[in-house]
């Protein structure tokens, strides 16, 4: 019912989760004094605790997902006191408390509703009342009211209905009626399984001395069976059943594993091969629900090489179950696989229902929805037919309700499981629908449910449940907006996981092993074959618990794992259930390489219906990954990103960036576009939007420069709006600088046009785009000068503020000597005198800029500076080495390397022109600082070399097997070798892991050179762009 349909009527007011009437009574009624009572006290509740009652029953017993009061005291509520809603289905509740209630107060009750205007336009009307009410009069008016409105579904509770209601709920009958009461009236729920109760007694240590069997007095049984087993097999199998049995019954269970494998080996030689087999069938589906699919699996391996001869129905099982563990143990098996032979069984099979419920429990695991969609109606039929345990018909109707995306299969089992299912499975499911409302982005219906599963939880003191599920819970917050508001309610709540966990580890699902531990552990051994065992049941186990944030974590260890043996697509997928990474930056942490091959990864159909995070790591996983994406899988990515950003939800500010993500795959993956794409793209981009958030103009800016840079066609348009953009928003100007450089040098009149008036008005963002469009160099030389002239040479409007070596820099192409030069000195002095404030680099590269506009005579002290620099005798400034990036730092930050001496290096060679001492001391300063150099300082090192002589570098194809990829990057642009070593180095550069060092081999290969043909096939978009180009071919996406 919508809230539109409500708000008609003033009357009507909902009842939120801490609604008075849905906390805790004020009073209770008073205890009861029958030791063994039938029938509650509800006689001695007061008036309002009545109305509280019902409105308890309707939202946690009849499990109605809203709750309604209808009407203030004194107003005409039409015979309605509380309404229980779900979706477009209602029904009302009138609450009467009488001393003495007869057929005229519920004719007078039915008739108020049944002859006024009926609100909500429900069907059922229940009229509740603490009396017995159980006269004939009153049934036989029943009776008679349901023939007159035979529209109606007319229900009354009495004092006898509302007993048997609320005796499976001790919570509700404590909160109304006293714990004294809960005592007498509720029974306990049974102990859960494995619980230390079962065995009357702890682990002790005698059972480790002798053994469990000689512990529990059955070893004289066991010796009897052992001595029995060659001539009386048959009645050594059952004597082995006996003590497994006895063994299962308490804290030993695993040792009775043994003993079954016994038992059926016994029977086995009797000759009984359908009762072996049984025996087999039960140890093979325990073995795949405790992370044995190794064991699983060599029970099927025996039974086939044996060529057992049992009963169809129990070979059909054995073969399902046999390929779960196939697909847990080889990972060339498929869930396609399972289903075939799932498929061959029948509804009755033995363990039916224990393989479909693991068989769909993967399923959904492996977001393969479809498998279990498809056999709807198998697994409904099997759970009526085979349903012997209450707990995996439960799972495996959870698993159905999962598989209905409207949800409603959900709402209608969450209503049924209250009247079905004890209250250790009705936890379960609780966690369960928690789970499928959190994968469904209904995050504040998500966290109640998960707060009904914990607290059922607590009720069957299954504590490690609890824990659980509160930690899903917690995670479900964090991915809120709440979790800026109130984080003291999300760390409040790891610390009562804690008393979760120690208190008990009872569960409803109880697990022999950790299978995240097992996981983790292969891992750090690098056995992935056994991690990735490991972690398809944890994360099977995940699912079937309702346990969110341990399934998010096992996508995200299945990530690393498949990352780590070159199974990129597979990483890219599961990084992308787990939602874990929000940025471009982040996902670089779990793929820092990008793959050799191309990759087919299209965009998921239901991308458009996942939670925000999934589809925000979704699209930084295509940023990171386009170059090496399939022109046909970019092209689905790029639809979804345009579907994404088109949404009114995505200009939202929200606390996960989607659209900043979005627009950044959009940047990517330009290249790849259909005209019709690039279009949709610049009609969308608007980088001067007064309302989007600064990271969100900002990503717009990038991709609307790449599609129209991509696109010919969009390219002066794009000019002009960036330009605006730029001058209208000072912050955007180094994105359009950074991603415009090439798409503005094509369109200098319509720069010059929209900047050279503000940029003679002294505007420095209009001179730096004149500048990248090659634009009126006059109005840049005039106002940098003029800015150079005055000191200190910044102004207060300057964003950011320019001194003198930022302003060199900016007008290098510009500026003439005669103002150069006399920066020089200037700019030498302060390399030499650090500001502390992390520029040094940049005037040292300014007062290189300045030097070189000297003569040829009086550089020679410049250079000599730039050799100190290198040489690292400059003291650094503070700002270029604030780091502490130890791996045993509690908290880890870095700015990046010092990058000083790496841009002495380049000044030095930029400066040093033909002379060979000063060239040699440079290509030996860098060939050291190369050994232990990151990316940021190779990539200086090798523009140093680059500036040097070609004859005194080292060799060519020392260069080519470098192992820093700038320095590959340099060795394509060199030809210092004989015509043999420059086909084997370039051929051996064609085929680099590093796609830079392809792109850059390309881009300096000849025109008609044969390996641009090779190069045109490349797996990565840019290399094929970059070989295209250098053969002047067009490219097949633009317009």
């Amino acid at each position: 019912m919508s809230d539109k349909e409500v708000g008609h009527d003033e009357l009507i007011r909902r009842m939120e989760g801490d609604h008075e009437l849905l906390a805790a009574p004020s009073a209770t009624a008073l205890p009861l004094t029958v030791s063994a009572p039938l029938l509650l006290n509800t006689g001695d509740l007061q008036w309002e605790n009545v109305e509280h009652l019902v409105a308890w029953l309707a939202r946690r017993v009849e499990g109605w997902e809203e709750t309604w009061l209808y009407g203030e005291r004194g107003q005409n509520q039409h015979g309605i006191d509380v309404v229980g809603v779900t979706g477009q289905n209602a029904v009302v509740f009138q609450a009467k408390r009488l001393k003495k209630f007869t057929q005229v107060d519920l004719e007078h009750a039915v008739d108020r509703y049944a002859r006024g205007k009926r609100p909500f336009g429900a069907r059922r009307l229940v009229v509740v009342t603490t009396h017995d009410a159980n006269r004939t009069e009153i049934s036989e008016k029943l009776f008679e009211l349901r023939a007159t409105y035979s529209d109606l579904q007319i229900e009354l509770w009495n004092r006898k209905q509302l007993s048997d209601l609320l005796r499976p709920h001790p919570d509700i009958v404590t909160a109304f009626f006293g714990a004294a009461t809960t005592q007498l009236f509720c029974p306990a729920p049974p102990a859960p399984a494995l619980s230390p109760a079962e065995a009357n007694e702890g682990p002790d240590a005698q059972a480790l001395l002798r053994g469990p069997v000689a512990h529990l007095g059955l070893d004289g049984d066991l010796a009897a069976a052992d001595q029995a087993r060659q001539e009386h097999p048959a009645t050594a199998a059952t004597a082995y059943g006996r003590i497994a049995e006895q063994l299962e019954q308490t804290l030993y269970r695993p040792y009775a594993r043994t003993l079954r494998a016994q038992q059926a080996s016994a029977l086995h030689a009797a000759g009984d091969s359908d009762a072996a087999v049984r025996v087999d069938l039960a140890r093979m589906a325990r073995d795949l629900v405790e992370d044995r699919a190794f064991e699983a699996r060599a029970t099927l391996i025996r039974l086939a090489e044996k060529h057992v001869e049992a009963d169809d129905a129990l070979i059909r099982t054995v073969n399902t179950l046999g390929s779960l563990a196939e697909f847990e143990f080889e990972h060339h098996v498929t869930l396609d696989d399972v289903a075939a032979h799932f498929d061959a069984q029948l509804d009755d099979d033995p363990s039916v229902l224990r393989a479909a419920t693991l068989f769909a429990e993967h399923a959904l695991a492996e977001r393969r929805t479809e498998l279990v969609t498809q056999r709807a109606q198998r697994f409904t039929a099997i759970t009526e037919t085979s349903g012997t345990s209450d707990l995996d018909t439960a799972r495996l109707q959870a698993c159905l309700a999962d598989a209905d995306l409207t949800g409603d299969a959900w709402r209608e089992l969450h209503r049924t499981a209250r009247h079905t299912y004890p209250i250790p499975i009705r936890g379960l499911l609780a966690a369960r629908r928690a789970r499928f409302l959190a994968t469904t982005a209904d995050m504040h219906g998500a966290v109640d449910g998960y707060y009904d599963a914990v607290e059922l939880a607590l009720a069957a003191r299954t504590h490690q449940d609890a824990g659980e599920w509160l930690a899903a819970q917690r995670l479900v917050l964090s991915r809120t907006p709440q979790a800026l508001k109130d984080p003291e309610r999300i760390f409040s709540a790891h610390g009562f996981e804690q008393v979760l966990r120690q208190a008990s580890r009872d569960s409803v699902l109880p697990a022999l092993q950790d299978t995240r531990a097992s996981a983790m552990f292969e891992l750090v051994r690098e056995k992935f074959h056994d991690a990735r065992q490991h972690l398809l049941q944890y994360r099977r186990r995940a699912v079937a618990m309702g346990s969110w944030g341990h399934q998010c974590e096992a996508e995200q260890l299945l990530a690393r794992l498949h990352m780590k043996v070159g199974n990129t697509a597979t990483a890219m997928t599961h990084l992308m259930n787990s939602g874990v990474a929000e940025s471009a930056k982040a996902v670089r942490t779990f793929i820092p390489d990008l793959p050799t091959q191309a990759l087919a990864w299209p965009a998921p159909q239901d991308l458009a219906s996942r939670p925000t995070w999934e589809r925000t790591c979704a699209f930084a996983i295509t940023e990171r990954m386009a170059d090496a994406l399939t022109d046909s899988s970019a092209r689905t990515w790029i639809d979804a990103a345009l579907r994404e950003v088109a949404t009114e939800a995505a200009r939202e500010t929200s606390l996960i960036a989607l659209p900043d993500a979005a627009w950044g795959a959009l940047a990517k993956l330009a290249p790849a576009a259909t005209p019709s794409q690039a279009q949709r793209v610049a009609s969308l981009a608007d980088p001067a939007a007064a309302t989007a958030r600064f990271t969100t103009m900002r990503a717009q800016t990038w991709a609307l420069a790449a599609v129209s840079e991509a696109h010919d066609t969009l390219a002066a348009g794009a000019v002009n709006r960036l330009t605006q953009a730029a001058l209208s928003n000072s912050d955007l100007i180094t994105t359009v600088v950074t991603h415009g450089e090439k798409l503005f040098s094509g369109h200098p009149r319509i720069v010059a046009k929209a900047c050279t008036a503000p940029a003679r008005q002294g505007s420095l963002d209009a001179v730096r785009l004149l500048l990248l469009a090659g634009a009126d160099p006059v109005a840049c030389r005039e106002v940098i000068s003029g800015r150079l002239s005055r000191v200190p040479g910044a102004e207060a409007g300057d964003r950011p503020q320019l001194g003198p070596a930022e302003l060199v820099l900016l007008g290098e192409q510009v500026l003439p000597p005669t103002v150069l030069t006399p920066l020089a000195s200037r700019l030498a002095a302060q390399v030499q005198e650090p500001t502390g404030q992390g520029e040094q680099r940049w005037v040292l590269d300014a007062m290189t800029v300045a030097a070189l506009a000297l003569p040829r005579d009086e550089q020679q002290p410049y250079v000599d500076i730039a050799m100190r620099a290198a040489r690292g005798e400059l003291t650094a400034d503070e700002g270029d080495e604030l780091t502490r990036d130890h791996p045993l730092d509690r908290f880890r930050f870095r700015t990046g390397p010092s990058l000083l001496p790496q841009q002495g290096l380049v000044s030095a060679a930029r400066l040093a022109g033909t002379d060979p001492d000063t060239a040699d001391s440079i290509v030996t300063l860098a060939l050291t600082q190369l050994r232990h150099s990151v990316d940021a300082q190779a990539r200086l090192i090798a523009r140093a070399l680059n500036r040097i002589a070609p004859d005194l570098l080292p060799s060519l194809t020392t260069l080519a097997v470098h192992h820093q990829p700038w320095i590959r990057c340099l060795a394509t642009s060199l030809g210092n070798a004989d015509s043999t070593g420059l086909s084997l180095c370039r051929n051996l550069l064609a085929d680099d892991p590093d796609w830079r060092v392809r792109v850059n081999l390309a881009r300096n290969l000849p025109d008609g050179h044969s390996l641009l043909a090779r190069m045109r096939q490349d797996a990565n978009r840019q290399v094929r762009q970059a070989a295209r180009r250098t053969a002047r071919l067009p490219d097949p996406n633009a317009a």
